[in-house]
């Protein structure tokens, strides 16, 4: 009998804003304007053509509080603050060389 193998999700950087419903520049800075909204609380964040999935609907809902994150070349997944939080840490800022401003 085979055991089961564990295995650890790798070392990602991604980009990532928490959608407040009052942050709107900050979102259309992470995605360059590829979002719409949605009544005022929530986001439609397209799926670019050539990662949809026949039969799928072509978007997907940030609703408040979820981050949305900017995973690959123009993909962004909204996210909630729970599963954001379990799997992303925030990266250090690296400290300038003196001098360097």
């Amino acid at each position: 009998m085979n055991a089961a193998t564990k295995y650890r999700r790798r070392a990602l950087e991604v980009e990532a804003v928490q959608w407040t419903a009052h942050n709107l520049d900050e979102i259309r800075a992470l995605c360059s304007g590829a979002f719409t909204i949605d009544c005022g609380w929530a986001l439609a964040i397209p799926i670019p053509e050539d990662r949809r999935v026949v039969g799928m609907r072509d978007f997907l809902v940030a609703h408040v509080g979820h981050y949305v994150v900017r995973i690959a070349d123009g993909l962004y997944l909204p996210m909630t603050a729970e599963h954001f939080e379990k799997t992303y840490e925030q990266v250090p800022s690296e400290p300038q060389a003196e001098g360097v401003r």
